[in-house]
């Protein structure tokens, strides 16, 4: 049961669709993502964000990258890009790039 974590999803954060369900980050004290099967029209919690806190939406996206479900965390000058890997059953954040974005501004 999700009790009330469906009325603190990221106000900015639209779906990102994937593999037959949509997904959404909670703007909790824990960043959760969460889902709904649109087959079995039921909502679950996957699993904690690879970050504590998203306090807006407009520093956090989500999105699909190489056939995974990606999270994206803008922190100061730095974006740092998290790949969930579901193999094996369990599914933990692999950190794919980190991004120094004070050189990539002209």
């Amino acid at each position: 049961m999700l009790g009330g974590t469906l009325s603190l999803l990221l106000l900015s954060d639209k779906p990102v669709y994937f593999d037959g369900s949509l997904y959404w980050l909670t703007e909790c004290e824990e960043t959760k993502v969460i889902s709904l099967d649109l087959h079995t029209e039921t909502f679950q919690v996957i699993c904690k964000a690879p970050f504590a806190h998203a306090r807006n939406g407009f520093d956090v996206f989500m999105s699909i990258l190489d056939n995974r479900l990606c999270v994206s965390r803008r922190k100061r000058s730095t974006q740092v890009i998290w790949s969930l890997d579901s193999s094996g059953g369990s599914k933990t954040w692999k950190k794919m790039c980190s991004l120094d974005l004070t050189n990539t501004v002209s």
